[in-house]
């Protein structure tokens, strides 16, 4: 998964979407920080609680990866020229 800082552009042009995809971008960071510092997470859950805390954290950056997926396709379906290069 790659995802990109937003450029300046889109945060003159449309700041709340600027915001959103720096979001996205953080998501992202740390969805890669926790696999790499975690690395068991490829196997069975272990029941200790440093292994809970990891995996609940990165459900809770897919939930949020989705809700910002979600924002996004509405606000095109919306606005569908915010994000035009000018």
């Amino acid at each position: 998964m790659t995802r990109r800082v937003p450029p300046v552009l889109t945060l003159i042009r449309a700041p709340e979407r600027a915001a959103v995809a720096t979001l996205a971008a953080a998501t992202a960071i740390a969805r890669n920080a926790l696999v790499a510092a975690h690395p068991h997470l490829a196997c069975e859950p272990t029941g200790e609680a440093i292994d809970r805390a990891v995996r609940r954290l990165l459900r809770r950056l897919d939930r949020l990866e989705r809700d910002l997926d979600l924002y996004v396709d509405a606000d095109d379906s919306l606005n569908p020229l915010d994000d035009d290069i000018f």
